[in-house]
């Protein structure tokens, strides 16, 4: 039987009256969790998916051509095609869970808090604010919130969505959406 990690289970205060976002402190699990869930969210994206695709029609169309050729070659291509999507999800869930250990070292408080213009964040690297007009579009996952960026192509921002009390992510991503 395969397991799953355990999900997080920060410390968590109530969000206060405003719906301010709540103080956390992460666990040991935290990285690996915002890894694993960040690989799963970008390999749902329209990019991936279309690797997906070609992958598939890829294999079909090797399968075909072995049978009528005898010859394997095609076969092989594919399967070094799809061990390099393999090794690509791997180091990206690899890079991905050493910032997250960065930012969220075990025992380190975190949190998030949105006024309306700005996002603030607070980790274990330190104290940002990001203004919400560079923040294009807000995803969730069960444990993690990506805010992609406009500032750079393809940057996104990972942070545990325990940071958010749930009126403010709703606030965030209904300003984001307008803006």
């Amino acid at each position: 039987m395969n397991e799953q990690p355990a999900a997080p289970q920060p410390s968590a205060a109530p969000a206060d009256a405003g719906g301010r976002a709540r103080a956390v402190v992460a666990d040991a699990a935290l990285p690996r969790v915002l890894a694993r869930e960040y690989v799963a969210w970008t390999l749902s994206r329209p990019a991936w998916i279309t690797l997906w695709v070609v992958a598939g029609v890829l294999a079909a169309a090797a399968v075909v051509l072995t049978i009528a050729t005898g010859d394997p070659f095609a076969l092989v291509l594919v399967a070094v095609w799809l061990v390099l999507l393999g090794v690509i999800a791997a180091v990206v869930y690899a890079m991905t869970r050493s910032s997250a250990a960065r930012a969220f070292a075990p025992g380190s408080p975190f949190g998030a808090g949105f006024d309306g213009a700005t996002l603030s964040l607070t980790s274990a690297v330190g104290r940002s604010e990001l203004d919400l007009s560079v923040v294009r579009r807000v995803d969730t996952s069960a444990h993690a919130v990506f805010l992609r960026l406009s500032t750079a192509r393809g940057a996104v921002a990972i942070l545990p969505r325990e940071a958010f009390a749930p009126v403010e992510l709703e606030r965030l991503r209904t300003a984001v959406s307008r803006g």
